[in-house]
């Protein structure tokens, strides 16, 4: 799980939602925004796109340990993935991949 001091607060995901650009997928929707101070990294999964509590929360540790593996190559931002219903339909390994690729269409890690 990605430590607490690199995930958004609700302001700052609000400021995000609201500034930020946005690269969509079928599965998810990646919303980010240059910050100069620091990199934060939040993820949203609604009732829409998983049901049970435990779904959602699988979803969500799923998106933050790419965020844990890649944050040391992240530019100082804001980051932000919002679940669409496709994602909850993949394995663990398809999330981390879905993540990565619009990651890398961002232009916020490498392709490699």
């Amino acid at each position: 799980m990605l430590a607490r001091r690199y995930r958004l607060s609700r302001a700052d995901f609000a400021h995000l939602m609201k500034y930020g650009r946005r690269i969509r997928t079928p599965e998810l929707t990646l919303v980010h925004l240059a910050q100069p101070d620091a990199l934060r990294c939040g993820v949203a999964v609604s009732k829409k796109v998983a049901k049970r509590a435990v779904d959602r929360h699988v979803l969500r540790r799923a998106v933050y340990s790419v965020f844990d593996r890649v944050h040391a190559e992240l530019p100082p931002c804001l980051v932000a993935v919002v679940a669409q219903r496709p994602l909850a339909k993949c394995s663990r390994a398809e999330v981390r991949a879905r993540v990565r690729e619009a990651l890398v269409r961002a232009g916020l890690v490498d392709g490699a």
